[in-house]
């Protein structure tokens, strides 16, 4: 993990200073950057806010609106440059559409979204000459998973890759780091996979492939009833590949675990990785239980599960799809309330961002549309380590999660 005076020694003596919040842009071209490495911005992340407090971290001023105000200025705005980094070698745009989560759910405001993601958005980063661009949010979903943008990003001179398979790295590095930190050995690990779309796919794919995970005694692979073939598919090849017990859930509802759901009464680890906000109540899960949620929105309540850590340090709540990027020079101003950050920048990036990082220094790697390949996997998996990528301090929402000298309370039930 990259230490404080690491990052202080990256910003005085690196390339970098802070271009962040409504004027990056402005900023950055008035004192030549996007010219310094004759192609403007090398890698740039497409993303939106999760809801409308994340609207305030750029403008901190929308936390006087109410909401139906919010609902109303949305529609009028353009996407926004939030910030712009240089690396040792790289420069690294952040931009955000002005789609909140629930706007890209919304079956009825859907088209509008997708025309601002393939439209507006490229057109930006056109303008800023991009190269790669990494998918944020709930951006790879909106566009099929990078299918809706290749051909106009290609006419612009981009290309595009979902993020999705160095997010799944990172999960899979965090799950390995978390069990270490609670002394829990695989043999004693019942695994939900809640969500087994993408990203949750690449996961289990992980699983299965890789050399660098533990290894789980048994896994639960969860998601709705119209997943079943795809969902049995993946049991099967976990079986075969790793020789362990795999249970498929399918549910009826999107919107929420059923009280008797193998989620609440079975597993000790839970992944999770959905588009439904707040299925999982985080009161409801065993004693022992790691919970490592890529959701987006969240799918279990972060304050919720705070509490419920601090009041009984009986589970581990954790925020997935986070990366130490400070190997490479990376340092991040914008305010997204990362465990490293004390006022002066932070080395950790999101992993849809750091897939892109990786892709504009490494040109071996390739990019990522449509379903995970398990060699695009194993590749980034490959560079997350080579280049030095590490998973920081674990997180629940605002709150870092010291390291651990004990496990927490264990779980009752058994492999």
């Amino acid at each position: 993990m990259t230490t404080e005076a690491e990052i202080l020694n990256l910003i005085e003596n690196g390339p970098t200073r802070p271009f962040f919040g409504p004027d990056a842009q402005a900023l950055w071209l008035r004192e030549g950057k996007a010219k310094e490495g004759g192609a403007g911005l090398d890698v740039v992340l497409l993303t939106h806010p999760r809801d409308e407090q994340d609207l305030a971290r750029m403008f901190p001023w929308a936390e006087r609106l109410r909401r139906e105000e919010i609902v109303e200025l949305m529609p009028h705005l353009k996407p926004v440059w939030g910030e712009m980094i240089q690396t040792d070698k790289i420069n690294v745009g952040i931009l955000f559409l002005p789609l909140l989560a629930a706007d890209i759910l919304d079956p009825r405001k859907r088209a509008a979204c997708r025309h601002m993601l393939e439209y507006d958005a490229l057109d930006a980063i056109a303008q800023m000459h991009g190269r790669f661009v990494c998918l944020g949010g709930l951006t790879g979903a909106l566009s099929q998973y990078g299918r809706r943008l290749i051909a106009r990003a290609d006419s612009l001179g981009m290309q595009v890759t979902t993020g999705h398979a160095l997010t799944a790295v990172s999960i899979v590095q965090q799950y390995n780091k978390a069990l270490a930190e609670i002394g829990r050995s695989g043999d004693e690990v019942v695994l939900a996979i809640v969500g087994v779309g993408s990203v949750g796919g690449g996961v289990a794919k992980l699983l299965c492939h890789s050399a660098h995970r533990v290894k789980p005694a048994r896994v639960i692979l969860i998601d709705t009833r119209q997943q079943e073939t795809r969902l049995n598919d993946i049991a099967g090849q976990l079986r075969e590949r790793l020789g362990i017990a795999v249970d498929v859930e399918l549910l009826d509802k999107r919107t929420t675990l059923g009280d008797d759901s193998l989620c609440y009464r079975q597993a000790n680890v839970i992944i999770s990785a959905v588009s439904t906000p707040y299925i999982l109540d985080v009161d409801k899960v065993a004693p022992g239980t790691l919970l490592i949620d890529d959701s987006q929105p969240y799918c279990w309540d972060r304050d919720a599960a705070w509490a419920r850590f601090q009041r009984t340090n009986d589970i581990l709540p954790c925020d997935a799809g986070l990366v130490d990027a400070g190997s490479i020079g990376f340092v991040s101003h914008f305010p997204f309330d990362f465990s490293d950050d004390q006022g002066f920048g932070s080395a950790i990036s999101w992993s849809c961002l750091a897939e892109g990082l990786l892709r504009g220094i490494d040109s071996s790697l390739p990019n990522n549309i449509g379903e995970l390949e398990v060699a695009n996997l194993l590749a980034y998996e490959s560079a997350f380590l080579r280049h030095g990528f590490t998973i920081p301090q674990l997180q629940c929402g605002l709150h870092a999660i010291p390291e651990r000298t004990q496990s927490i309370h264990p779980s009752l039930v058994e492999p």
